[in-house]
């Protein structure tokens, strides 16, 4: 039900496509992990929580075991480095793809997901690779 309330604000706000259009401004509440974030995001001067994924990347799981749990931890650590004094950042092309919300992160001008792809935390989603332990 949360979720279904959830939706219903976020594209009531951005309009009836399903890809929004524009910017708004947010604050990382909490990194799940590289990939993955809990926002308050500023829409229309109503505050909403949401759980967003970086469009086109994939980052390891913490909740895996053994050396992808372990690249997890330091690509989390990577992130909350390059966040900590930069909790203010700016939301967009936010859409849905099945049940999760999806979309680009940026911080003083620079995209979340190509930092991360740059420093090696997160590889392009596309790409066909192995464990993490090998890459």
């Amino acid at each position: 039900m949360r979720l279904l309330t959830i939706i219903c604000f976020l594209f009531a706000s951005f309009g009836a496509s399903a890809a929004p259009r524009g910017s708004f401004p947010a604050t990382v509440a909490y990194v799940i992990d590289a990939a993955t974030y809990v926002l308050d995001v500023n829409i229309d001067g109503k505050s909403q929580r949401i759980r967003l994924s970086l469009a086109g990347i994939e980052a390891p799981k913490i909740y895996r075991s053994g050396c992808e749990q372990r690249a997890a931890i330091t690509a989390k650590q990577f992130v909350n480095t390059i966040l900590w004094q930069h909790e203010s950042v700016i939301v967009s092309n936010v859409h849905l793809d099945d049940t999760r919300f999806k979309g680009d992160i940026l911080f003083e001008g620079r995209d979340l997901a190509n930092v991360l792809l740059t420093f090696k935390q997160a590889r392009a989603q596309d790409i066909q690779a192995g464990p993490w332990c090998q890459s």
